[in-house]
Parts: C-alpha cells; sequence; structure tokens
C-alpha cells in the first residue's frame, strides 16, 4: 500500500493539536459545572447575588419587576419580607444548579463525541502505519536474501 503522505502527517497532528485544546476547554467547562452545581451561590451573578442580601433590595427588585407588588404598595413586615426574600433566593439557586447540570451533561456529550473521533483517528493512523511496517519488514526480507 502506499505510504501516508506529508500532508496526513500534517493533518494527524494537526486533529492532536486541536483535540487536544478542545478537550482541555471543554473539561475546564464541565469543572465549572460540578463548581455551579454544588455551590450555586458563588456562580450566580453578582446582581442576582445581590438583589438577595437584604430586604430592601429584594423589594426594590420586586418592585420594579412588579413580582411581588404594585406600585405605590406598601413594604410588608419584615418578617414576611425575609420569609419570602429566602424563599425566592432557594429558588435562584436550585435554578442556577440545575442550568449547571443541564450544561455537564452537554459537555459530557461533547466530550464522549470528542474522545470517540480522538479512536477513530488513532485507529487510522495505526492502519496506515501498519502497513508502512509490514512494507518495511519485506524490504529487510529482501536486502537479507540478496
Amino acid at each position: 500500500m502506499k505510504k501516508p503522505s506529508l500532508e496526513f502527517h500534517i493533518y494527524i497532528l494537526t486533529m492532536c493539536f486541536s483535540m487536544t485544546i478542545i478537550g482541555v476547554v471543554t473539561l475546564t467547562v464541565m469543572l465549572y459545572d460540578v463548581v455551579r452545581m454544588s455551590a450555586p451561590e458563588i456562580t450566580l451573578s453578582g446582581e442576582q447575588y445581590d438583589k438577595y442580601q437584604t430586604n430592601q433590595a429584594f423589594w426594590d427588585v420586586c418592585r420594579l419587576d412588579r413580582l411581588c407588588a404594585d406600585d405605590g404598595e406598601e413594604m410588608p413586615e419584615e418578617v414576611m419580607l425575609s420569609e419570602l426574600r429566602k424563599e425566592w433566593f432557594e429558588r435562584v439557586l436550585s435554578s442556577e444548579g440545575h442550568r449547571g447540570m443541564q450544561h455537564f451533561v452537554l459537555m459530557l456529550i461533547a466530550l464522549v463525541l470528542e474522545i470517540l473521533t480522538g479512536v477513530g483517528h488513532w485507529l487510522l493512523w495505526n492502519y496506515l502505519n501498519r502497513d508502512d511496517d509490514v512494507v518495511a519488514e519485506g524490504e529487510g526480507v529482501k536486502s537479507g536474501d540478496k
């Protein structure tokens, strides 16, 4: 069989380099998703986190978004507002963890596909190099016969 060309060798090395970079990026994103699932309060944006830290900040955002009350409505008692704020904060944390899990699964699928592509290229490389080894062994036998 014909020996693989220089272009093919360059292609294989480029694929190896590209897959290494993609693998590192994928694993980094997956690590971030693990943090997002296990400690969602760390990965919330500053804006999201801040609006649940005080009753006043929570009330202001609620009123502006018209989620809790209409304009001009009085602020409820501190105890009731604290309970509502904590309940909504738990929902936001749960949602952040869920989004982290979804993204982790997506990245896991991407990693599996990358591994399968890498194995395919590795098998192709071995197949083409096996033919080179057979040709090299055949040439050694012929030169020994002379």
